[in-house]
This record gives structure tokens, C-alpha cells and sequence, in this order.
């Protein structure tokens, strides 16, 4: 109650002290939820430290552990990236990334596309107990695992007992576990791959262990690219090296040849047109330096060369604008020493230098001394020339038988030029066929070295020649045969007089034995011939009439043969009277035009004043028919048939020339066709008895033996000629019967000489001594040389005495053209008379220098006619 009784005074002290105490609670409150609120705060603050206190352990451990790797990485890198040996490099990467890895296994294996294979190269075991993979191969087709690294994929297998293909399941039997293969590559191309086996645990590999694999992988296949570059690089370098080392030794080579060769090697510049380089050997060959002939600038060659040969060097200049690329191009030219004189040289050239016009403007070139050359080609010159004297054909053949020299008597035989037949094959130039004996004779040279003959031989327009031939092997310094020297004497004259001699002989045998066959067939003939004629008186009985005019018809052309046979063998005798030819050959004509066919031309020419002849006209007749027919059958297809009848005096000259002929006036009947005509070997036959080219019943053989007979009985002779295809000519010889003597004293006493000296040179001794003795008789004084030596000693002799030479043109040792020659540059005004049997008079006058010329055979009126008229010219 007495609380009740306090104050409102009191009521409201507590009031407001009881409201402080509650604001103060209730601040106090506040206070205490902030505590708590902070308290809170803190713990929770505590509680997420911890947490990330854990979290920063864990990953600080697991930050710890990569630093580890990546420190373990990068030794294993550096080891890597600072070795340039493969080996070294894969032995360091498999053993640092098994041990990284934890892996019981790694390995490097190659891929070798051409073999389709994949090679262990390198493999490493954690424990040596392992089976060792070391030059496994690996097959590539079929192999799962090789495509998807091919692919350039990463390939992870946790059992490799469960790989897809049977290849790296039979090898998962020898290595179980988890492998982990990454490609070894450059760029997109597959070097091989790296590889981990781990058996220990089946865990999956983690990415980070890829990722390290990876890296490591990267890494080897830069080392593998660093040391094949290397590799490349010391390979190219020893290359280089022994690139510059052989440069060098061709170099030292180049200068060595250079120097030390025979030849003068130089470079000339067109443009500046100076030499830019040349070596030594000017020196010895010109006496100049090198430094000389460059201080010559562009005056070097009017200073150097020739004069004369300046122009050709000019032209020379000119043919390098169109030489082709390589093309080397001669010039023999000469210089002049430095100590007077010059030298020949021969340069071959070509292009060294070219401008951006593709023009020349350097030359190379290599000159060589060809001095003794040309005075050794000039002495060879002066040898050939004497050479070219001798009559002989001089012939050098190379052991393949090609032409390497032709003398001028070779061209004169022949008819060939010396340009015409160099180079060319011999045997195919002279001869128709390789004979059996040409065949000896090249064997026999060749095994005994020389070799003696006689060969026929064809001349360039075909006609047949025979030459006696010697043969001689040439042999180099070391004795090795190098070429044949041929010289050939043309004999086929000699062999034609030889030939018609025989052929005289022969006939002659066989005249005789057809006389006494003749005989023989006469005395059996007769009595069958009257026994005959009898029997038809005395016989009636005209059934056996015809059959005794048959015997008696044999009988008698029996008789006629036996006549033609007596003809041939001993002449024929008869009524001979004065006749003039020329009505005998008209009559031919008449009987020719009226019987021949009308494809055959028949031609007579006939000398106006034809001399007469003592003779029997029937049997004249019988020889020109014969004949003319004859020349009718060689021409089947037609043709012309020519009968030419003129006067010819045959002198002793003449008939020393030949065999059949004598002394006195003479009328020649030549009869000539242009038919099929005879091989020599048929035309040695024609005069011989029986013999006959025609068929069976149309010709009996004895047709130009009595030709023959009826000619002998005259005292004449007859040639012939006749090649296959051209025809053949007759020429009939007849002893003229003149009513005033053909050689008047009168006219040979005007050409008579005034005891002049007359040089007569042949090498016939029988004309020597008959042409002097005619001459002796004809008030001339003679000097004889049979050969063109001696004919210049003598008449360097007598030169002032000599009045004129009568020159044969066709001799040994030395022809008749050297020695006319030879006396022209001893007189300058020296008369000659050429004299030959060749028909080549004008060329032979051309030759000398001459306006006459002696045909062989001559007469002596030809004879003291051209010396009168070339005395007196």
C-alpha cells in the first residue's frame, strides 16, 4: 500500500528510469544481435577459410605435382632440343616419359610407306624382364591403329586386347595393358608414332598425361626434323666442300692446262677488240708476254698478222654473228715473231661471251703452231710435184682402201681428177668386180709388204686397161701399216700388140692345119664327087637319078668349104687385074639398099682420087659382103651401117707399129656399124675357123676367116674394134697399085733439111732408131733421149744447137709434158713437136704451148712436113 501511496512524481522518475533501462535493454539487444550477427559472421567467415584453406591444400598439391611434370618436361625437352643424335634424342624421350607416366613400356616406331610397314626404332621397359620390341615390324595394311595415326589422331586404349583389328591383337598378347599412341608428324605428313604401354593400372589416361604426351611427342618429331635437316645440311656441306675442293683441283687443273699447253689459249673481245686474256705459251711461240700483247689494246692484229692474211681474218670475225651455240670454227693465218719472221698458226674458235642481244662479244680460242706443218705440206708439195713427172700412176690407199693421193700420170691413165677420186674406194672406182687375184694381191701385202702383178683396170669412161703393178706396204715410225702405195704402168698397148702377135701365131697354126685338113677332105671329096658323076651317065633308072644329084650337090658344097678352108689357110689364089674399089663398094651399096631392112642406114664416103689396086674382083666382092653382112646381123633392131674408103701410106714408122703391116701406098676400106658389138673375149676369137657367135644353121663359121685369107693374099692386114653395146669397126688395109710413085723424089728433096740438130726423145728404142735414121737421110743431125731426164741434159748440152725437140708425150721416169715444161723454163722460145698415139692433140697443144702435133703412127712425108714447117716458122 505504501507503494501504492507513491507519488505520481515517483511513478513517472521510475517510468522514465524504468523506459532508460528498457531503451538500454533494448540497445543492449541490438548490441547483442549484432554480436551474434557478427559472431555469426565470423564463424561462417572461419568455416569458408577453412574451406578454401582445403581447397588452396589441394590444389597447391596438385600445382606442386605439375611443376614436377612440367620441370621433368622441360629437362626432358632441353635434353632433347640440345642433341642432334637420334638415338640419344629417343632413348631420352621414352625413358623420361615412362617415367613421368608411370608406364612399364614406351617406344618410337617408324613409318616406311614403300616397305607398307611400321619399324620399332627404339623401345624402352621399365623392367628388364620385358620382352623387348626393338626392330619390330609392324605391318601397315589391315593395321586399324596405323590408319587412325596416319590420320594424325591420338589413340587411346584402355585393354589392347580389345583392338579392333587381329594385327595389334596378337601383339596385345605380348604387351597387355592400357596404350596410349600420338602421331610423330611434320605438318600433315606421318614420320611415325610415340607410344605408352601401362599395365600396372586400367585407369584411362588422363588428359594431362595425353597432353604431356603430346608435348613430348612434338618435340621429338622437331628434334627428328632438326637433326634429318641437320643431316641434309652436313650432307650438303661435305658436298659443297668437296664440290669447292674438286672447283679447286679443276681450277688448279685448268690453270695447269692452261699454262702448259703447247697451244696459245686466249680470249679476244669483239667489241673492244683487244685481247682480255692470254697465256704464256705467246711467249714461246711469238716471243711476246702476255702483258705485250695486252698493252697492244685494239692494234694487236694489224700489229700481228699478215697483211695478207688480214682480210681473210676479217671475214672470219664475221661467221661468228651466225655460229650456232658450240659451233668451232678454223683459220690458219700467220704472225710475226718478235724476232722478225712469221709463224703459221691455226685457231680454232667459238663463242665465249654473248650481250643481252644474244651478239658475240668475246671469242675463245685455241691457236697452235702448224709452222713445220706447212713447210713440212710445202716439201710434200714439191715431192708430189716430182711425182707428177713420173708416166707411172702413183696411187696411196689407206688399209680400208679409200684414195688418200692420185698423181697427174694417174688422171692422164685414168681419166679421173685428183679431186674426183680422193676419199673414194678403190676397188670400186677401178674395177668391175673384186677378182681372186686383187684378193692375193691385198693379202700378200699386207703378209709380205709388197707385191708384183698385172691387173685390169677401168678408166673413167668405162674402156678396160691393163697395168702392171707394183705394190708396197707403208708403215708408221712404230712400224704399223698405215697405207698401200700403189704405182700402176699402163701396158694395155704392149698387151695389145702381145695379143695380136699370139692371135697371128695362133692363126697362123691353125691355117696351117687347115691346109692339111683341107688336103685331106680334098682327096676324099674327089673321088666321091667323079664317082658320082659316073654313076649318073652310066645309071638310067630316073628313080635313083635324084638320089645321085644329091651326093653329087654335098660333094660339092663340101668342095666349097674345103675352097673357103684353102682360102683362109694359104690365101687365095686368081686372076687379079687393076680395079678401081670404089664400083665394088657402090655395087655393096646397091645390094645392101635393095636387101637389108629398111631400119638400117646405109652410108659410103669415098675418096675422090682412091688409088687403085691389083686383085680379083669375085673375091673382093665375097670380103666386103661378108662384112656388110655381118655388121647386118649385129643389128637386129636397126642402125647405120657406114662403108668410108681413102688413101694411106704406110711407112716404116707405121709398120714397126704394127705387127701385120709393110711398107707402101695403101687404101684403107673401113667398115663400121653401130650394133650390139663384142666382148674382148669374142673379138679375140672372130678370125678363127669354124667359130661363130650366130645359131645353129645360120652361119658356118668360116665367113671372116676367108675375109682374113683374102686379105693376107694381098699382102694387107685388118684391125678391129669393137665394144659391147657401141658397135663395132673394120678397118681393111690393101696394098694400092699406083701408076706414078707416091713418094716423088722431087717433093721429099724440098723437105729435105739443112743439116738442122733435131732432139727426138722416146722411149721407144725401134722408133728412136727409125725415126733417126729417116731423119739422118733427110740431111738432119740427130740427138736421141729415150726418157724426159735425159732429154734435159741434153739439150742443157747442146741448147744453142738444138733447132727443134720432137717430144714422145707418153714416158716413164718422167712424161713428155714435165719435160716440155722443164725446157720452156730453160728457153722461153724452145720448139717442140708433141707427137702421141692418143687423139688428144689439141689438149696436148694447149698444154706446150705448141701449133703442130705427130700423130703415131706417122709417115715419114708427116714426118720431115711439120719439122719443115715448124723450122721455118
Amino acid at each position: 500500500m505504501k507503494n501504492e501511496k507513491k507519488t505520481k512524481k515517483q511513478l513517472i522518475r521510475e517510468l522514465a528510469a524504468l523506459r532508460q533501462n528498457f531503451s538500454k535493454l533494448q540497445n543492449l539487444f541490438v548490441q547483442q544481435q549484432a554480436i551474434a550477427s557478427a559472431l555469426q559472421q565470423k564463424i561462417q567467415r572461419e568455416q569458408q577459410l577453412t574451406n578454401t584453406t582445403q581447397q588452396q591444400s589441394q590444389l597447391y598439391e596438385k600445382t606442386l605435382a605439375l611443376l614436377q611434370k612440367e620441370q621433368a618436361l622441360k629437362q626432358v625437352i632441353q635434353s632433347i632440343r640440345y642433341s642432334l643424335d637420334l638415338e640419344t634424342i629417343f632413348s631420352t624421350a621414352v625413358r623420361e616419359i615412362a617415367r613421368l607416366l608411370g608406364a612399364e613400356r614406351a617406344h618410337i616406331v617408324q613409318y616406311l610407306p614403300k616397305r607398307q610397314l611400321w619399324l620399332n626404332v627404339m623401345d624402352y621397359c621399365q623392367t628388364p624382364e620385358l620382352p623387348s620390341a626393338l626392330g619390330l615390324e609392324i605391318p601397315d595394311v589391315g593395321n586399324e591403329i596405323a590408319a587412325r595415326l596416319k590420320r594424325l589422331e591420338v589413340v587411346q586404349i584402355e585393354n589392347s586386347s580389345s583392338c579392333a583389328d587381329e594385327i595389334n591383337r596378337g601383339y596385345a598378347q605380348t604387351y597387355p595393358g592400357a596404350w596410349l599412341l600420338v602421331p610423330l608428324h611434320f605438318n600433315s605428313s606421318v614420320w611415325g608414332s610415340l607410344g605408352l604401354v601401362r599395365n600396372k593400372q586400367s585407369s584411362s589416361w588422363q588428359p594431362e598425361e595425353v597432353e604431356l604426351t603430346l608435348a613430348v611427342a612434338d618435340q621429338v618429331a622437331i628434334a627428328i626434323q632438326q637433326s634429318t635437316l641437320l643431316l641434309q645440311l652436313q650432307a650438303e656441306l661435305t658436298e659443297r666442300q668437296q664440290i669447292e675442293k674438286v672447283l679447286q683441283q679443276k681450277q688448279h687443273f685448268l690453270h695447269r692446262i692452261l699454262e702448259t699447253t703447247p697451244d696459245i689459249i686466249y680470249v679476244y673481245d669483239l667489241v673492244e677488240q683487244r685481247n682480255i686474256y692470254i697465256n704464256r705459251q705467246i711467249w714461246e711461240i711469238l716471243g711476246y708476254t702476255s702483258h705485250q700483247i695486252q698493252s697492244m689494246k685494239e692494234t694487236v692484229l694489224q700489229s700481228l698478222i699478215h697483211p695478207d692474211d688480214m682480210p681473210r681474218v676479217t671475214e672470219h670475225f664475221k661467221e661468228f654473228l651466225s655460229l650456232k651455240e658450240g659451233e668451232v670454227i678454223e683459220i690458219e693465218y700467220r704472225m710475226k715473231h718478235a724476232h722478225g719472221g712469221w709463224r703459221w698458226l691455226n685457231s680454232r674458235e667459238t663463242v665465249f661471251v654473248k650481250n643481252a642481244d644474244g651478239l658475240p662479244v668475246q671469242i675463245l680460242g685455241a691457236a697452235s703452231d702448224i709452222t713445220k706443218r706447212k713447210q713440212a705440206d710445202e716439201k710434200i708439195h714439191e715431192q708430189a710435184a716430182l711425182l707428177d713427172v713420173a708416166t707411172d700412176a702413183i696411187i696411196v690407199q689407206d688399209l680400208e682402201t679409200k684414195i688418200l693421193f692420185w698423181n697427174k700420170s694417174a688422171e692422164r691413165i685414168y681419166g679421173w681428177k685428183a679431186q674426183e677420186t680422193l676419199g673414194k674406194n678403190a676397188n670400186q672406182l677401178l674395177y668391175k668386180q673384186t677378182s681372186l687375184q686383187l684378193k692375193d694381191a691385198l693379202e700378200q701385202v699386207h703378209l709380205v709388204g709388197e707385191w708384183y702383178g698385172e691387173l685390169y683396170q677401168l678408166d673413167k669412161y668405162g674402156k678396160e686397161i691393163i697395168v702392171a703393178s707394183h705394190w708396197t706396204l707403208v708403215r708408221d715410225q712404230q712400224g704399223t701399216p698405215k697405207s698401200i702405195l700403189t704405182v700402176n704402168t699402163n701396158i694395155t698397148q704392149k698387151k695389145q700388140l702381145e695379143a695380136q702377135f699370139l692371135r697371128t701365131q695362133r692363126l697362123d697354126s691353125l691355117g696351117t692345119l687347115a691346109s692339111g685338113i683341107a688336103h685331106d677332105l680334098n682327096n676324099i671329096l674327089t673321088p666321091m664327087l667323079m664317082s658320082a658323076q659316073l654313076l649318073q651317065m652310066k645309071i638310067s633308072d630316073e628313080r635313083h637319078q635324084p638320089l645321085l644329084q644329091t651326093l653329087t650337090n654335098n660333094t660339092q658344097r663340101g668342095a666349097a668349104l674345103v675352097k673357103q678352108v684353102l682360102s683362109f689357110a694359104r690365101g687365095v689364089e686368081g686372076k687379079r687385074t687393076i680395079l678401081q674399089i670404089q664400083h665394088l663398094i657402090l655395087e655393096i651399096k646397091q645390094l645392101a639398099q635393095q636387101t637389108f631392112p629398111k631400119n638400117i642406114e646405109f652410108k659410103t664416103e669415098i675418096e675422090p682420087n682412091l688409088w687403085t689396086i691389083s686383085g680379083n674382083a669375085t673375091q673382093l666382092h665375097q670380103m666386103l659382103i661378108n662384112l656388110v653382112i655381118n655388121a647386118r646381123d649385129a643389128m637386129p633392131n636397126g642402125g647405120r651401117l657406114s662403108i668410108k674408103a681413102e688413101n694411106f701410106y704406110v711407112d716404116e714408122t707405121y709398120a714397126q707399129m704394127n705387127i701385120d703391116a709393110s711398107v707402101g701406098p695403101h687404101i684403107i676400106i673401113n667398115i663400121q656399124d653401130t650394133g650390139i658389138g663384142m666382148s674382148p673375149e669374142i673379138l679375140d676369137r672372130i678370125f678363127e675357123p669354124f667359130f661363130t657367135t650366130k645359131e645353129v644353121g645360120q652361119g658356118t663359121g668360116l665367113g671372116l676367116s676367108t675375109v682374113l685369107g683374102i686379105i693376107k693374099s694381098y699382102g694387107g692386114f685388118i684391125n678391129v674394134s669393137s665394144a659391147v653395146g657401141k658397135g663395132t669397126q673394120f678397118q681393111v688395109f690393101l696394098k694400092a697399085v699406083l701408076q706414078k710413085p707416091v713418094q716423088p723424089t722431087e717433093d721429099l728433096e724440098l723437105l729435105a733439111g739443112n743439116g738442122e740438130l733435131i732432139l727426138v726423145v722416146d722411149d721407144e728404142a725401134e722408133i728412136l732408131e727409125i725415126t733417126k735414121t729417116t731423119l739422118l737421110k733427110y740431111n738432119y743431125r740427130v740427138l736421141t733421149a729415150s726418157n724426159g731426164i735425159e732429154a734435159i741434159e741434153l739439150y742443157a748440152q747442146n741448147r744453142g744447137a738444138i733447132s727443134v725437140v720432137l717430144m714422145d708425150m707418153m714416158m716413164p721416169i718422167m712424161d713428155g709434158l714435165t719435160t716440155i715444161r722443164t725446157l720452156q723454163k730453160i728457153n722461153p722460145l724452145v720448139k717442140v713437136i708433141p707427137a702421141s698415139g692418143l687423139s688428144e692433140s689439141k689438149q696436148f697443144c694447149q698444154v706446150c704451148g705448141s701449133t703442130t702435133f705427130l700423130s703415131k703412127p706417122y709417115t715419114i712425108q708427116q714426118l720431115l712436113q711439120i719439122l719443115h714447117n715448124t723450122i721455118n716458122s
